[in-house]
């Protein structure tokens, strides 16, 4: 019933869990945010920079199936609390160094508490929404990414120019202290939910759902990779190109928050509009469009078409798996999912590092368009794949 202690507990659960996710999307463009800076200061090369952005998943590798069992055995608040707490810790490490190395260490520090949240909040989030408005709360929860890089964007080029390149790693520090506080104080686990326990294993997964989700992982992780690449790297070639540092940020951060925008039309349309599968390919088709056009045009048109349009996959890109995992194996099937969902979040911007300084101009830029355009028949691949194995259900 509209009203109920039932719906305003999932609203509430949903807003607490969406500012712990702004805080994830603040403290991994904490890096690209300066990255004109980090090169500058700390003599690092693109390749270098391609890591650090990467290291921000590669962690993930290791840690989200062992998240989601985390997340079952001890409780899901618990281990995403250790997670914010790694996220400032590392931030705050970050902001301290002065090398490659140091940052590196602080980089992966805060990657492994926001590999926790990572896979724990979107289980926590279809604990409340599963079989009612999951797409559209999807869509909200991962809109905090964006926002949370829009943040960054804006605020942390004025910070370092205010105060210096540690206070950038010590505001995300404390950004995530933010999050960790909203959710002691704001979230309950939904009546119902599965109790924490000593036996889950891998096996909780079945054939079906192992094979489903690891399909599913492929377009969520190829997007994100695509937008991981042009937030990174943008920036310098931007400063390259004549921009200063802080109106490279705004022009980002500007089409950082169309994105948001656009996530939330495309979450909408896919819920309650239009077929899935259209949403999906209209905005990966003017995205890898607008990326390819970017060296020949000016910067502005393309990147503001980018945040019009770009943004509307990404709400059925990430609720894929939810759809396809029982309540049981939810916890380690979307351990596996961001499992692979890292691997290639962690190895694939440093190719795009690599490929910039071997070619120069424009070459991550293209390595981003094409990641947009493999996303499309990973996607067809999954649904046709579920749709096929939901009729040999039925027929068993």
């Amino acid at each position: 019933m509209a009203g109920s202690p039932t719906d305003r507990g999932r609203w509430t659960a949903l807003a607490v869990l969406t500012v712990a996710r702004t805080a994830m999307g603040f403290q991994f463009q904490s890096v690209g945010a300066v990255s004109p800076l980090l090169i500058d200061q700390l003599h690092i090369s693109n390749a270098d920079l391609g890591w650090l952005i990467g290291l921000f998943s590669l962690p993930g590798i290791f840690f989200s199936l062992p998240g989601g069992l985390f997340g079952t055995r001890f409780g899901d608040r618990r281990v995403v609390l250790t997670g914010l707490a790694l996220m400032a810790a590392g931030s705050a490490l970050m902001g301290v160094a002065e090398g490659f190395a140091m940052v590196a260490i602080g980089r992966t520090i805060s990657a492994t508490g926001a590999i926790l949240l990572n896979v724990l909040l979107t289980k926590m989030l279809t604990d409340w929404f599963a079989g009612r408005e999951m797409i559209w709360a999807m869509t909200i929860l991962i809109n905090a990414w964006p926002a949370g890089i829009v943040l960054a964007l804006l605020v942390l080029p004025a910070v370092a120019g205010t105060w210096n390149l540690g206070a950038v790693f010590y505001v995300a520090a404390a950004m995530a202290a933010l999050g960790a506080v909203g959710v002691a104080l704001g979230y309950r686990a939904p009546v119902g939910a599965a109790a924490p326990s000593r036996t889950v294993r891998l096996s909780v997964l079945s054939r079906r759902e192992r094979s489903l989700v690891t399909v599913a992982s492929l377009p969520w992780m190829l997007y994100n990779v695509g937008f991981a690449v042009m937030l990174g790297f943008l920036p310098s070639l931007l400063v390259r190109g004549g921009f200063s540092v802080a109106r490279a940020g705004l022009l980002l951060g500007v089409t950082t928050l169309l994105f948001i925008g656009s996530v939330l039309l495309g979450g909408a349309a896919a819920q309650w509009l239009a077929r899935q599968e259209t949403v999906v390919a209209i905005g990966l088709f003017v995205y890898a469009a607008a990326l390819a056009t970017l060296p020949y045009a000016p910067p502005w048109p393309m990147l503001l078409t980018i945040g019009v349009l770009g943004g509307l996959p990404a709400g059925a890109l990430a609720a894929a798996p939810t759809g396809v995992l029982r309540p049981a194996s939810r916890g380690v099937g979307l351990g596996l999912f961001y499992t692979m969902y890292y691997l290639g979040m962690a190895l694939l911007p440093p190719v795009a590092g690599r490929l910039q300084d071997a070619h120069g101009r424009s070459a991550a830029v293209y390595f981003a368009a094409v990641a947009m355009l493999a996303t499309l028949p990973c996607y067809l691949a999954f649904r046709s794949l579920a749709s096929s194995s939901k009729e040999v259900a039925r027929e068993a």
